[in-house]
C-alpha cells in the first residue's frame, strides 16, 4: 500500500503546478460536497420537515442539473473553464449559505438553485479531468 501511495505522490510531483492545483481543488470540492449531502439530510429532518422534502429538494437539485449541463459546456468553451469555474464556486457558496430554516417551497428552491450553481463548476471539471488523462496516457506514446 505504501509503494502505491509513493508511487503517486512521484508521479503528482511532475504534474504541472495548475494541474495539481485543479486536482487537490477538485478532491478537496468533492470531499467537501459529500459531507454536505449527507448532513444536509438529517438537517431537513431536524428542522421539522418530512422525509419527502428531502426527496422534493433533491429532485430538484437533479433536475435543474440536467438543465443546465448543456448550456454550462457551451459557455466554459465560450468564455473559458477558468472563469466558469471562479463563477461557479461562488454560485455554490452563496446557495449553501442561504440555505437555512426556511419554508418547504425555499428549501426546494435552493436546492434547485445549488443544482444550477453545481453544474457549472461538475461541466469543466469533468472535461479538465478527462484532459488530464487523455494527457498522461497518451504522453507516453510519444
Amino acid at each position: 500500500m505504501s509503494t502505491i501511495i509513493g508511487d503517486w505522490a512521484q508521479q503528482f510531483k511532475t504534474y504541472n503546478k495548475n494541474v495539481r492545483l485543479f486536482l487537490i481543488a477538485s478532491i478537496l470540492s468533492n470531499i467537501g460536497m459529500g459531507i454536505y449531502m449527507i448532513i444536509y439530510n438529517y438537517y431537513i429532518r431536524e428542522i421539522g420537515f418530512a422525509d419527502d422534502v428531502n426527496g422534493r429538494v433533491i429532485a430538484s437539485q437533479a433536475a435543474a442539473t440536467a438543465i443546465a449541463l448543456l448550456p454550462a459546456g457551451l459557455l466554459s468553451d465560450k468564455i473559458g473553464r477558468k472563469k466558469v469555474i471562479l463563477a461557479g464556486a461562488l454560485f455554490v457558496g452563496v446557495s449553501l449559505a442561504v440555505m437555512g430554516p426556511v419554508s418547504t417551497s425555499l428549501v426546494i428552491a435552493y436546492g434547485a438553485y445549488y443544482g444550477w450553481a453545481a453544474v457549472f463548476t461538475i461541466t469543466c471539471f469533468l472535461y479538465l479531468i478527462g484532459s488530464i488523462y487523455f494527457f498522461l496516457v497518451f504522453r507516453n506514446r510519444g
